[in-house]
């Protein structure tokens, strides 16, 4: 797997973490994830999904 996808998909989870944690400690009023969501769309694509369950099938192999 390409890493620039991984840097997206770690960005992806850090944007939507800060989103989440803003809401519910009460530094925003609404949980707006689907602006996070519709940014990082490309990482939803059957392409990329397959992309990455391949690549962790692989690295679950490595560790058994």
């Amino acid at each position: 797997m390409k890493k620039d996808l991984i840097k997206q998909i770690e960005k992806f989870e850090e944007e939507l973490a800060k989103e989440t944690y803003s809401h519910y400690a009460g530094l925003k009023d609404t949980l707006d994830v689907s602006k996070i969501y519709n940014k990082y769309k490309f990482l939803f694509t059957k392409e990329n999904i397959k992309k990455t369950k391949k690549e962790y099938n692989k690295t679950k192999t490595r560790k058994n």
